[in-house]
């Protein structure tokens, strides 16, 4: 959000559990996909941080979601 806060099905969570409740929520899908959402004025660093853990999720395909104006 624009507080630089990360939500999981609308829970707040941290950056450092991230990893672990993905890969909880996963299981064994056959294509996990995790599509992220940022609000505008979260600072681009906050972004690739967030990316950086997602990446270390094994098969995890990353969508970001884009809103048109």
């Amino acid at each position: 959000d624009n507080n630089e806060k990360i939500y999981f099905k609308s829970n707040e969570i941290s950056l450092k559990n991230i990893s672990l409740l993905i890969r909880k929520n996963i299981g064994n899908l056959e294509e996990p996909i995790v599509i992220l959402r940022a609000d505008t004025s979260v600072k681009h660093g906050v972004i690739i941080n967030l990316l950086d853990e997602l990446r270390k999720i094994e098969n995890l395909k990353i969508g970001i979601s884009t809103e048109k104006k």
